[in-house]
């Protein structure tokens, strides 16, 4: 019986493996007859226009300012918000708060401090009260996951307004 089932499935497989391919030819033949392909025309290419690059004296977009280049105008004669001019700045107000990266915190009996890394790998452990950033960045609370900061930014017109930033925690 096995040798019988053997050749009768060979030969059932075979039957089906035809030549015969009119169907698909017709199909093609009918594809081509009915549909007329529109390709667009390309857009005329306007010719380049050279700019002469005009603020080559002027500083860069593309580079940090150097911390001497940044001043402060503080005009104390105005009735409105300036920061402190002569309070001696913080090792954390020379960066930019997108150069610092909270880390962690840690705490005590007297509460909770913030891990502060800087872009050059340099670690500070701050809290409540302390200056961060380079717009006199005061930190108002250190909480597990960030820190609240108010800082003083100018307005354009020789006064400063307070802004609320935070610092997340930086997530692994």
């Amino acid at each position: 019986m096995r040798a019988l089932l053997v050749p009768l499935v060979a030969v059932s497989l075979l039957a089906g493996c035809g030549n015969d391919v009119s169907d698909l030819q017709q199909f093609i033949t009918d594809t081509k007859a009915n549909y007329k392909g529109k390709v667009e025309p390309m857009p005329e290419v306007k010719p380049f226009q050279h700019e002469a690059y005009v603020a080559s004296e002027l500083r860069s977009p593309f580079v940090a300012p150097q911390p001497e280049l940044i001043v402060d105008n503080i005009d104390p004669a105005r009735d409105c918000l300036t920061p402190d001019a002569n309070r001696v700045k913080e090792p954390l107000e020379a960066y930019a708060l997108d150069d610092l990266q909270m880390r962690g915190t840690v705490g005590d009996t007297q509460g909770l401090w913030a891990l502060i890394t800087t872009q050059d790998g340099a670690l500070y452990r701050v809290r409540a009260g302390y200056h961060i950033g380079m717009y006199h960045g005061l930190i108002t609370q250190v909480r597990r996951d960030g820190l609240d900061l108010i800082e003083l930014v100018p307005d354009g017109s020789g006064c400063w307004i307070e802004r609320y930033s935070e610092l997340p925690l930086l997530q692994n």
